[in-house]
């Protein structure tokens, strides 16, 4: 089940609501006033790699340009 963040646009509260099944955008209510005047909002998401893979040990895909490989 995703996590969603939104922002009410009457208080600007930030809130995150964890949807299920058969969620309705329209019946989410701001906790903090009750307007349905919201926006989602764009969030980071978490990435897990439980690999032992290179990517995993070292944190990304590539080095960085300019970057000495180190040993």
């Amino acid at each position: 089940m995703p996590i969603y963040e939104y922002q009410c646009l009457n208080c600007h509260h930030k809130f995150e609501y964890l949807t299920g099944i058969g969620f309705q955008e329209r019946s989410l209510v701001c906790p903090k006033c009750q307007s349905r005047n919201l926006k989602r909002l764009l969030s980071r998401i978490a990435f897990f790699d439980s690999s032992n893979s290179w990517r995993a040990r070292n944190g990304s895909a590539g080095g960085v340009k300019g970057e000495k490989e180190k040993d």
